[in-house]
């Protein structure tokens, strides 16, 4: 058994009698480190020393007020986009809740401070860089594609709607011939001490895909390239696990090359929209919905339709055409 001389390490034994925010946030981190993922504290630690720590961080707890948290909020504003903002401040709020669950302060300075608007020229990230792409866009990107190391990486996440990390994660042990599923049961997320390999982004992220002709096919040319000893079925030109951001590095080159090359102008748009794509295509091809949820491993109907229902004005307009009462 622990002994009781072990406690002086935890951050709150010897804490001083008036905290700063910087002496505090690393026991906020503590006690989440046991409800949240790795990669969320990890962005949690980014957040605070980018954007926090730097304005706030010297003050005592017991002296940040609620104007303090407005004018950081304002700051922020000038220089991120609402959406980050706003994530900001409502992870200050976390902070300022603990601080007050812990008798370190008696108010929470953030209680009553509203969420930022949307800034006019900002758009939903999933009518631009997370965008569903046309299928003329689709068929040139795959096109230019060919031959090219991750192309198959492209076929598959077009073809499964998975995200990036699920299939950084993907070993030939979870390609299902015999039930012709693939089985998603790990993600790969960066954390403080680089990438990790871990459970799936919720309890509904553990799914399993079916396969169509495209995955069967890629997958099978995948596996001729592969040397026995090789377990993922898609890693970087040195064998590594891959994130999004290196894709996404990827996929600016390659858009830049289609410019060149043919003089087409595809907008930027992140490997997400691959996922995006997919969920799309299947709506338009008369997927049902609460399918579509389970594929791509949502928590509720209500997720998907909020992110793909609006993508469907054509679909809407022949659904339509089969509804008639009385005239």
């Amino acid at each position: 058994m622990s002994s009781i001389s072990n406690l002086k390490d935890y951050p709150m034994m010897n804490k001083p009698k008036k905290l700063t925010l910087d002496e505090f946030f690393p026991i906020w981190i503590a006690e989440k480190s046991v409800s949240v993922r790795i990669s969320t504290l990890y962005r949690n630690n980014s957040l605070y020393k980018n954007h926090i720590s730097p304005v706030l961080g010297r003050f005592k707890l017991e002296d940040i007020k609620r104007q303090d948290v407005i004018t950081l909020q304002a700051y922020i504003y000038r220089n991120l986009a609402s959406s980050s903002t706003n994530a900001v401040i409502s992870m200050l709020y976390s902070i300022m809740k603990a601080a007050v669950q812990n008798e370190v302060i008696l108010k929470n300075p953030c209680v009553g401070v509203s969420h930022v608007r949307a800034k006019e020229y900002e758009q939903p990230a999933r009518d631009t860089i997370h965008r569903a792409l046309t299928i003329d866009e689709t068929r040139i990107f795959l096109k230019h594609a060919e031959g090219y190391w991750y192309y198959p990486l492209f076929i598959f996440l077009f073809n499964t709607g998975c995200r990036c990390g699920e299939a950084s994660a993907l070993r030939w042990s979870d390609v299902d011939t015999e039930k012709n599923v693939i089985h998603i049961r790990r993600t790969v997320t960066r954390g403080k001490d680089g990438l990790i390999e871990g459970k799936p982004k919720t309890g509904k992220s553990r799914r399993d895909i079916p396969m169509n002709e495209a995955v069967l096919h890629v997958l099978e040319e995948q596996k001729k390239c592969m040397k026995a000893e090789d377990d993922h079925v898609f890693f970087t030109t040195s064998g590594k696990r891959f994130t999004a951001n290196l894709i996404n590095s990827d996929l600016i080159c390659l858009l830049h090359g289609i410019e060149e090359e043919e003089g087409i102008k595809i907008p930027f748009f992140s490997i997400h929209a691959t996922r995006d794509t997919f969920a799309t295509r299947a709506l338009e091809a008369g997927m049902a919905p609460n399918t579509l949820k389970e594929i791509l491993g949502h928590a509720s109907l209500a997720m998907t339709m909020d992110l793909y229902a609006h993508v469907m004005p054509n679909t809407k307009q022949e659904e339509m055409k089969k509804v008639r009462i009385g005239a």
